[in-house]
């Protein structure tokens, strides 16, 4: 019998219990290590997610995007474009996904010469005014209702006060009537009687 084999398996065994109670020790060092590397993300994914709920708040409440309403400029005329190829002049005073409601109307009629002059044969005179609405044969308030669904876009205009310029006319045109136009008594004609006071 062999003395070195029999004293080599009792520290072989005792070196076994050791390897495997540094294995366990090892493992559980890990395991305490993942662990608080968990901890850590879900501290820091916790963190972040307060402060974009944070950021998110304040964005909504001091700069969120802003309301179609708040783009009207009350201090300048407005034009509001229709599908049909209609544009109508005035003030927005209120809107919703529904409607706009417009006032102080204005509208372009563009009428032709019906007999042209001989010597302008080549060109067709078109004579452009800007009518205000009310003295149409209807004789309609000067407030609208356009339904959202007609409007292509709407937008303000530039405060101008040449007379070339739609915002320039109906400036002058406000300022010589200030009570609002006294239409033609016929019905037939859309233009304001310049003549009555």
């Amino acid at each position: 019998m062999d003395i070195r084999n029999q004293d080599t398996r009792p520290n072989n065994q005792a070196n076994l219990t050791t390897q495997a109670a540094s294995s366990n020790a090892t493992r559980g060092y890990k395991k305490s290590k993942v662990a608080v590397g968990i901890r850590l993300a879900f501290v820091a994914l916790l963190f972040s997610a307060t402060i974009l709920v944070v950021a998110l708040v304040l964005y909504v409440a001091i700069g969120g995007p802003k309301n179609e309403k708040e783009y009207v400029d009350k201090t300048k005329v407005q034009a509001v474009f229709l599908n049909g190829g209609q544009v109508y002049f005035g003030r927005i005073v209120n809107m919703s996904d529904k409607y706009i409601n417009l006032s102080n109307i204005y509208y372009l009629s563009v009428s032709q010469q019906v007999q042209p002059d001989e010597k302008k044969t080549n060109n067709q005179q078109q004579n452009i005014t800007l009518v205000p609405l009310g003295c149409e044969l209807h004789r309609p308030q000067d407030n609208m209702l356009i339904n959202r669904d007609q409007v292509i876009f709407w937008e303000n205009m530039k405060d101008d006060s040449s007379e070339k310029t739609v915002p320039g006319a109906i400036k002058k045109d406000t300022a010589a009537n200030p009570k609002g136009h006294t239409c033609q008594e016929s019905g037939t004609s859309n233009t304001p009687d310049a003549n009555k006071p």
